[in-house]
């Protein structure tokens, strides 16, 4: 084992398969309204709640007008009428049965498991996210679960971070690791909170100028190597 004991894991695009959970939830979304998905309705969807939870982590935007806000830009985006809270809730129903796991997950977690505490920290939705944990066969796998809604902050918040710190029993942040894809919302917080920090990238995106990551990962054999032999993997990576 390598110099970490404790790994903060975020949920989606970093273990879950979020993109195609949404996919999946938006087109059931789309039946149980009775319109017709676009051709290019998931893609103008995903920009437009992408763009929404990265005003929320800013504090731009509260979590209820970030939900209600996203299909009524996407009703507007293709003239469809109705009541965005009713498609908003739709959303959420269907998103509850999806349990998509990114290729590699499992195992990863299966290989450090015994080794390490494990702790999943989200901004996700506190019902779509035990679902989605749950269906997915991982939930069990946490020694806790943090997400923003229960918390009260989001990540990359200060707050959120010191909250999660508190609860986690022996915590030390020279032994703790955050893991995730996204570099504004786990990689700022983590550096902020002064631990270190594993971009999980294997879209192989550029890195934002003035961020440094302590490694940067394109998979999870990779990833693997980081947790478990820390000490001999080439720290500060990235450039």
């Amino acid at each position: 084992m390598g110099n970490y004991q404790i790994l903060l894991l975020d949920a989606d695009d970093t273990l879950l398969d979020f993109k195609r959970s949404e996919a999946a939830a938006l087109s059931l979304t789309f039946e149980q309204m009775g319109w017709v998905l676009p051709e290019d309705g998931w893609t103008c969807f995903h920009q437009i709640n992408d763009e929404l939870w990265k005003a929320y982590e800013q504090h731009l935007i509260k979590k209820e007008a970030l939900v209600i806000s996203r299909f009524e830009k996407l009703m507007a985006t293709y003239g469809f009428t109705g009541d965005a809270k009713i498609v908003n809730e739709t959303y959420y129903q269907a998103m509850q049965q999806q349990g998509f796991l990114l290729n590699g997950a499992l195992s990863f977690l299966n290989e450090v498991k015994q080794d390490f505490r494990l702790y999943c920290l989200s901004n996700g939705t506190p019902a779509v996210q035990y679902s989605k944990l749950e269906k997915a066969g991982i939930r069990n796998y946490f020694d806790g679960i943090f997400l923003s809604d229960e918390v009260g902050a989001p990540k990359p918040d200060s707050l959120f971070f010191e909250r999660v710190f508190v609860q986690i029993p022996n915590f030390s942040k020279e032994k703790s690791l955050m893991i995730g894809d996204s570099l504004t919302s786990d990689i700022i917080g983590g550096i902020q909170a002064g631990i270190d920090t594993c971009w999980f990238n294997p879209q192989r995106l550029s890195l934002s100028e003035g961020l440094s990551p302590t490694y940067e990962v394109h998979g999870f054999k990779e990833l693997l190597k980081v947790v478990r032999d820390s000490s001999n993997f080439m720290k500060n990576k990235v450039q």
